[in-house]
């Protein structure tokens, strides 16, 4: 009986329909999502207090792990036995709650560090907006109309299904080699981002190429290749472009990565 209303006060705090589940907290703060789940659990945040203060609580005291889950059994221990959610004063007891589930999920997961060259690149990645009009007309105008809608909303996957044939059938549109480059560095998947958008960065009159050369910089760096991402950042850091700041700045964390004081 104790097992089951223990489950059912759980359920009540973490299982709501639209709460983030405890993988999705962990994978959040361990910056595992891709950019379009970031965006989605972003959102969720800005509307739930709840889910809210369960990642501002993981986040504090990950630095004091051993002292704060001692702390966080006690109270979660006081609460399931009192069988009673105060929700006036949730905040404090919630972001508790949250701390013991997220460390006892996965204590060595979460302190699993990521290369400095993977977190510069969450940092600076942002996906580049549609540019290409709705259009309607011809099939392939309408499969790349589907393939955008989908990209806009960051369901890549569903994007690279319709642009995929739009590619293969025409290899030398660089507006649909750009965006099958931005879908697949929306997966992750850098690899293959950096064979679609290499022909892009060869042609300096094409008008995607400078967007071309400063996603294939972050794609090189997710990869670890520091001096060949660093060669195209200062290309793109000597001319004022959407890119300059960026590029200019990126340079410098660089730096700081390869040469810590």
């Amino acid at each position: 009986m104790k097992n089951n209303t223990k489950s059912s006060l759980y359920d009540s705090i973490y299982k709501q329909a639209d709460c983030l589940s405890v993988e999705q907290i962990r994978d959040y703060v361990n910056q595992k999502l891709t950019p379009a789940e970031k965006h989605q659990v972003q959102n969720h945040l800005l509307q739930c207090p709840i889910c809210s203060d369960a990642v501002e609580g993981a986040e504090t005291y990950a630095g004091e792990y051993e002292k704060m889950v001692a702390e966080s059994k006690r109270q979660l221990k006081f609460r399931l036995k009192s069988k009673k959610i105060v929700w006036m004063y949730r905040t404090s007891w919630v972001a508790a709650a949250a701390i013991v589930m997220f460390f006892l999920l996965n204590v060595q997961e979460y302190f699993q560090k990521q290369s400095p060259c993977q977190i510069l690149y969450q940092q600076y990645f942002e996906p580049y907006p549609n540019t290409i009009p709705l259009v309607r007309g011809n099939q392939s105008a309408n499969q790349l109309q589907y393939a955008m809608a989908a990209y806009e909303i960051g369901d890549y996957k569903k994007s690279l299904s319709y642009l995929k044939p739009i590619y293969k059938a025409h290899p030398d549109s660089s507006i649909v080699r750009f965006y099958t480059g931005m879908c697949y560095l929306g997966k992750n998947n850098s690899h293959d981002a950096l064979k679609v958008l290499g022909p892009l960065t060869e042609n300096q009159a094409d008008v995607y190429y400078t967007k071309a050369l400063w996603y294939t910089a972050l794609a090189l760096m997710k990869e670890g290749h520091i001096g060949k991402s660093g060669q195209i950042l200062s290309q793109l850091s000597e001319k004022n472009h959407e890119f300059t700041e960026k590029s200019v700045k990126l340079i410098h964390e660089m730096k700081r990565i390869a040469n810590p004081e």
